[in-house]
């Protein structure tokens, strides 16, 4: 995998159209980043048991149908594939 800086003053956020959200934990930035961008589809990438919570905030947020999770344990199984870009929050 490489390393991305992405700088939002010079990086079209259009061109992002799949995000993946790395240990996204509840999932209120990916769910919040797809509310205020209707082109964007996002995964929340967590351990299982949170994604089941985050499976709750993404349907009461009305995003099921463009917000999903995918249980990995990030330092021991492979990263899913295809993504535009990677999300980073409280994760290091």
């Amino acid at each position: 995998m490489k390393a991305l800086i992405v700088d939002p003053d010079r990086t079209s956020r259009a061109a992002i159209k799949r995000l993946l959200d790395v240990g996204g934990g509840s999932g209120c930035y990916a769910t919040s980043i797809a509310a205020a961008n209707p082109g964007l589809y996002a995964t929340i990438m967590d351990l299982p048991a949170v994604c089941n919570v985050a499976n709750r905030y993404i349907e009461k947020a009305g995003l099921a149908s463009r917000v999903n999770t995918q249980a990995v344990d990030m330092f021991r199984q492979s990263w899913p594939e295809g993504y535009d870009a990677h999300f980073f929050a409280n994760v290091f």
